[in-house]
């Protein structure tokens, strides 16, 4: 693969992650669940990470020794995307104005259920959504190095 080729499609993968929603939704939903339970120290207000902290995920375990924080991230994304868009749903048949606030939603079975599997056609999404991401993630940055041409001229 030209060197061309590897930057145009870092740009594609770069525009994509730009127009994903979902993607935001899971770096602000990691940020707060870290807030949360590090809530009274000096950790607890933070406004980053840093991006290993993905890696650590799966390797904090709940009460329970099975459940990860991976897991809780994972179902609170679930959630989160079920409700915003059956409310996306709701206001487009009601023309009232759509909510972000999930505090006050209902929370007996049949709507979990109902948030749930609305949430999971979303993210199940994202695999094919974000293919081009994918690749550009496996690029090689030494390799992408060696390719590079002695003078970049910019394209538009």
């Amino acid at each position: 693969m030209s060197f061309c080729s590897l930057l145009s499609l870092s740009k594609v993968a770069c525009k994509k992650l730009k127009k994903q929603h979902t993607v935001p939704k899971l770096l602000e939903t990691v940020l707060k669940t870290g807030n949360i339970m590090n809530v009274g120290t000096s950790r607890g207000d933070a406004q980053s990470f840093k991006l290993d902290t993905f890696l650590k995920l799966s390797n904090v375990k709940g009460t329970d020794g099975k459940t990860t924080l991976l897991h809780f991230v994972v179902r609170e994304i679930i959630r989160s995307e079920g409700v915003r868009t059956l409310r996306l749903q709701r206001s487009s048949k009601s023309f009232s104005s759509v909510k972000t606030d999930d505090s006050n939603t209902d929370i007996s079975p049949q709507s979990v259920e109902r948030y749930r599997s609305r949430g999971l056609q979303v993210v199940s999404g994202l695999t094919t959504e974000l293919e081009d991401v994918k690749r550009a993630a496996i690029i090689d940055t030494d390799g992408l190095a060696s390719r590079q041409p002695k003078r970049l001229t910019y394209e538009r």
